[in-house]
């Protein structure tokens, strides 16, 4: 069975340690800029090159984070960026941006790239587009299922899947709710976690589930299903925790590692316990396993739930008294669980009356009141263990990961000692002493004495796993020449191994650029309903799209009427006209603005394939948008064939969960046509109502409570010569959507 890499997150050096220390085969991590985690403590040029060296020594690679989409003005700072990676041999780069992937596999052939799971990887036709491209490796959506992945076992790339922790509620790269709401875009790396937040459904106006976590998904933990990852075409297992402790990251790392080498078949009640005081939102097996509802969503708490410590058995003016089924330490952390929870560190505990620095399980100890409104019988859980995290810190500080190594040493009268010293991956060193060996006067050496000597690597990172010893007899050999010798061989070594970095790869190869010449204005509309097509096709010459196939083939025999695939789907029906992920890619089609298109470099690839125009990303202000073009007609000298929504209600998300079925029915059901009778919404602390529409495969799409209408901006963008705009109708009725189109005509004239 083929060996699957065991791959970590690095936010800070410590962890990037720890994950080495406790068995990384890969770790990911981010430099100053544009990684999908901009408010991890990331890391400068040169601790790069520091955790490089370091973790090449192990044989352990380093993949930097690139998974952001870049505005125009960010490219030039960004193209320097990988080329300074580039030269630090970084192993590879994870990518969401096409123009990026673009620019990366023709101007650096031999540098390996990921596909980000923020570019949407969930079909087979994804996978064999980028496999054409000449990507290694895909990270799959988190939202496949075993199923799926298992037909994926034909495709030739590399297949990474996310294993534990934190679950995105959103299909990865298909959520515009923080850039919307909050103008904080996770695309770029500063998601403001709106899903952690929480909501009402409503059915109509009628409330039916009241401001609970929605959107809030447990944690993934596949720890219990390492065995059947092995059987699937999983060439990476990845571990989620950027933002996380570096004692988080060294413990999930050393038990994957264990399950993944066969040393455990099970992880144990106290490894759990320990993992979960370290952080967790309560497990779940994710999508991998099609759970669904209950199994996939925290609905009560967003954050760290910890491990239950006891509960308050009294409350009186000085002091609360909790009876702990935990043990607890000073300076561990605790939390209230109630309406409004309180969390705070242990600074002062009381047992019998006196302050005290730990207590045992069954033991009731006191804490001060501090005017908390505590009442008896309130859960207690504990949310940071001290010593947990020393003694983590302690296991792999104190047994220091060690490369086996493998050795002879060759003692002959009058010659010079030979120490050849090699590795499991093909490295070989020969050194030799400048003393010639002479005869002992007194006692000869013996060959035990000196392979003890020879073994004592120290503080390297390497470990004599055998040693040979060819001694001749009656030898006089000095142990200083014996260290030194062994010595100047690790660390001859060692360099060999920094040196043993290669790259390979061929240069992209691509049709050539497809010119457009721009030409009379064009509209086209989206639809979500069939009274809106029925409006929308008594105007002549306007291209309607629809994503629901039975409407559409209804009205099929109309040239205007065009079949638009949802932007998550697995495979592409023989009616598609437009489509929104990956996997439509140079398929001749029409290209929709969920393809994140952010900058010209994205447009200069797309328009070398085989696709018709392309639909600029909804993030893009008309400003950006005018820079995009600017630079791509100076470089190409031609205009891309683009497109510009005018008007529409922006999808905010599109979720495998469905918040329709899992909180009005069993959550297991599938097209329950629950959404299609009644209209659903989730509102937020605000009294904003985000509407919820489920489409034809039961993915359920989201869209922003405002409108977005840049109808009287129609002249503005005509003089950056677009000729192609469109209205997307989601909710509007027949007389809203003749009145948006007059106000397109009227804005046209």
């Amino acid at each position: 069975m083929k060996n699957i890499e065991l791959l970590s997150p690095a936010g800070k050096i410590e962890s990037a340690y720890a994950a080495i220390q406790n068995g990384a085969d890969a770790i990911y991590m981010s430099g100053y800029k544009f990684g999908a985690r901009a408010y991890a403590a990331n890391f400068s040029m040169e601790e790069i090159e520091h955790i490089i060296n370091y973790a090449h020594g192990y044989h352990v690679r380093v993949y930097i984070t690139l998974n952001t989409l870049l505005y125009e003005h960010e490219l030039e700072e960004c193209f320097a960026y990988i080329k300074e990676l580039y030269e630090l041999k970084v192993d590879a780069l994870i990518v969401q941006d096409l123009g990026i992937m673009y620019y990366i596999r023709t101007q650096f052939p031999d540098f390996e790239v990921h596909a980000s799971t923020q570019m949407h990887v969930y079909n087979k036709d994804a996978l064999l587009f980028l496999e054409s491209q000449g990507i290694k490796r895909a990270v799959l959506a988190r939202e496949c299922s075993k199923e799926q992945i298992s037909s994926f076992r034909d495709i030739d790339i590399e297949k990474e899947v996310f294993v534990h922790g934190a679950l995105c509620i959103s299909f990865s790269g298909q959520c515009l709710f923080s850039a919307m709401n909050n103008n904080r875009s996770g695309n770029r790396g500063m998601c403001a976690q709106g899903c952690r937040l929480p909501y009402t459904l409503l059915r109509e106006d009628k409330e039916i589930i009241k401001s609970k976590y929605l959107l809030s998904p447990k944690d993934i933990n596949l720890l219990d299903d390492v065995e059947t990852l092995k059987q699937l075409p999983i060439d990476s297992l990845k571990i989620e925790g950027r933002m996380k402790s570096s004692e988080y990251v060294g413990e999930v790392t050393s038990l994957y590692r264990s399950l993944l080498d066969n040393h455990s078949n099970k992880v144990s009640q106290e490894e759990m316990n320990k993992l979960k005081v370290l952080f967790n939102r309560d497990y779940t097996k994710g999508h991998l396993f099609s759970k669904q509802a209950k199994e996939l969503m925290n609905y009560e708490r967003p954050n760290h739930i910890g491990i239950e410590l006891g509960s308050v058995i009294y409350v009186n003016k000085q002091r609360i008294g909790i009876k702990l089924i935990q043990p607890l330490h000073q300076h561990d952390g605790i939390r209230f669980l109630m309406k409004e929870d309180i969390g705070f560190q242990i600074n002062r505990m009381y047992k019998d009356d006196l302050l005290v620095a730990s207590a045992k399980a069954g033991e009731v100890i006191e804490i001060d009141t501090r005017d908390m409104p505590v009442s008896k019988g309130t859960k207690v859980v504990k949310t940071k263990d001290v010593q947990i995290e020393k003694e983590i810190q302690q296991e792999y500080q104190k047994q220091p990961r060690k490369e086996s190594i493998y050795g002879r040493v060759i003692l002959k009268l009058n010659e010079v000692i030979q120490l050849e010293v090699w590795d499991d991956y093909g490295n070989f060193v020969n050194v030799n002493s400048e003393q010639i060996v002479s005869e002992a006067t007194n006692r000869a050496a013996l060959s035990e004495d000196i392979k003890s000597k020879l073994m004592k690597t120290g503080d390297t990172i390497y470990q004599f796993k055998q040693l040979d010893i060819q001694l001749d007899d009656g030898l006089f050999i000095p142990i200083k020449v014996l260290n030194e010798l062994r010595r100047t061989a690790l660390d001859l070594l060692y360099k060999q191994v920094q040196k043993q970095f290669q790259r390979d790869g061929e240069l992209l190869s691509l049709p050539p650029l497809r010119f457009h010449e721009s030409s009379e204005t064009r509209l086209e509309v989206t639809v979500l309903k069939e009274e809106q097509l029925i409006e929308a096709i008594k105007y002549p010459g306007i291209h309607i799209y629809i994503d629901d196939s039975s409407i559409y083939k209804k009205y099929a025999q109309s040239k205007y009427v065009h079949y638009r695939t949802p932007n998550v789907i697995e495979s592409y029906p023989e009616e598609t006209s437009m489509v929104g992920d990956i996997g439509g890619i140079n398929k001749g089609y029409h290209l929709d603005y969920s393809l994140n298109v952010h900058n010209s470099y994205a447009l200069e690839y797309l328009q070398h394939l085989n696709n018709k125009h392309i639909y600029l990303s909804q993030e893009l202000s008309q400003e950006q948008t005018k820079e995009l073009i600017s630079e791509y007609q100076t470089r190409n000298h031609t205009f891309g064939d683009i497109g510009v929504v005018l008007y529409g209600k922006v999808k905010l998300m599109s979720m495998k969960y469905c918040a329709v079925n899992s909180l009005c029915s069993d959550g297991k059901k599938k097209n329950c046509q629950l959404c299609k009778v009644k209209d659903y919404y989730l509102q937020d602390t605000f009294q904003q109502k985000f509407w919820l529409r489920g489409d034809e495969n039961c993915i359920m799409h989201m869209y922003h409570h405002k409108v977005n209408d840049q109808i009287t901006k129609l002249k503005e963008y005509k003089q950056l010569q677009i000729d192609l705009f469109r209205l997307d109708f989601t909710d509007e009725t027949p007389q809203e959507i003749r009145n948006l189109i007059q106000k397109f005509q009227n804005s046209n004239q």
